[in-house]
């Protein structure tokens, strides 16, 4: 028997309105556990890992800053969810904050997305619903988009078609439609992306350890004109006739005395269109 809890406890939690974790302390405050038979199944539930990596690179664990981390709204952030209840249930179980960094010292998981629903339908249009709702912005490749592709493969909407193979058959074909999503992302949205950044650092540093000889925002001694900066934002080459590869977009940034900001973004290039005149 396996004394420790598992990654996808939370599952058993929401379909069984049981918390695992309360029963351990109570285990270990000397009480006994409730029988078999007090304990019932309702409903189903999925759990996803929404972990920092790049999934067109192998899945290859990636470091760098949270800038924005808002996971979807809940109706239950504990198992204590009345088996009655058939409402949609997003639960996020998370430590992550937005400015806080991935090292390479953890696991690169963010976080786990476990959603319920009265029936297996129910419950896999409310997990493509969270994923959809789910929002992460930083330097860093997450595996979001990945996730959404496999809950929203046909293959995987049919109970029981799926096995342990499941990935090693529909790889490609996943992977492709990731590509796909995240080369439309527009020059505009990239220089959101960096303007978000620095403002969140702005705000970081009026509050923790503030030095104004170094704000990234620029400094009192240097007439308010900020040292530009460059910031890395993850994107994917989808050219067409060309393998989808993983690029970092260099934003360059600067703050100016009035207050506006310089956000220079790199030219990407778009395939050719024959339809085009």
């Amino acid at each position: 028997m396996n004394t420790r809890l598992q990654v996808e406890h939370p599952v058993t939690e929401l379909i069984t309105n049981t918390d695992l974790v309360e029963w351990q302390l109570r285990i270990a405050a000397g009480e006994s556990l409730p029988s078999q038979d007090e304990i019932t199944c309702s409903g189903h539930a999925f759990e996803a890992r929404v972990y920092a990596e790049t999934p067109t690179n192998h899945f290859l664990p990636a470091t760098g800053t949270i800038w924005h981390h808002h996971h979807p709204a809940t109706t239950a952030t504990t198992a204590t969810t009345p088996k009655t209840n058939t409402a949609a249930v997003a639960r996020v179980d998370t430590g992550i904050q937005p400015g806080q960094d991935i090292s390479v010292y953890y696991d690169p998981m963010i976080s786990k997305l476990i959603v319920s629903g009265k029936n297996r339908d129910d419950a896999l249009t409310n997990l493509q619903k969270a994923l959809k709702q789910y929002q992460l912005a930083g330097d860093v490749p997450t595996n979001l988009q990945f996730l959404l592709r496999c809950a929203q493969h046909p293959t995987f909407g049919i109970a029981g078609a799926c096995n342990t193979g499941f990935l090693e058959q529909y790889m490609d074909e996943i992977l492709e439609s990731c590509g796909n999503k995240q080369s439309n992302t527009s020059p505009l949205m990239y220089a959101a992306s960096a303007v978000c950044h620095m403002l969140m650092l702005q705000e970081k540093g009026t509050t923790k350890n503030y030095d104004p000889w170094s704000s990234s925002m620029g400094s009192w001694r240097g007439g308010g004109q900020g040292a530009r900066r460059q910031l890395r934002v993850f994107g994917t080459n989808t050219t067409e006739g060309q393998e989808n590869n993983d690029v970092n977009n260099i934003v360059e940034f600067c703050s100016n005395a009035d207050g506006s900001f310089d956000v220079s973004v790199p030219i990407m290039e778009l395939p050719d269109d024959d339809d085009d005149d």
